[in-house]
């Protein structure tokens, strides 16, 4: 794997897109459960930045 790539920090972001994508098709689809979708895409996507923030901090020491 290359360098500068975070395997957990890609999947994060990949989580917290599909979580999003859910969430539009369940709002299209008129289901109540877009919200949580929206939720957990925006706890992933928190979760991920923070993690690719102290990977690169650890990086630059």
């Amino acid at each position: 794997m290359a360098e500068g790539i975070d395997k957990k920090t890609i999947t994060g972001f990949c989580a917290a897109s599909l979580f999003s994508l859910l969430s539009v098709l369940s709002a299209v689809l008129s289901s109540e459960y877009f919200v949580f979708y929206l939720v957990l895409a925006q706890i992933a996507a928190f979760l991920s930045v923070d993690r690719a923030e102290k990977v690169h901090r650890s990086r630059e020491k």
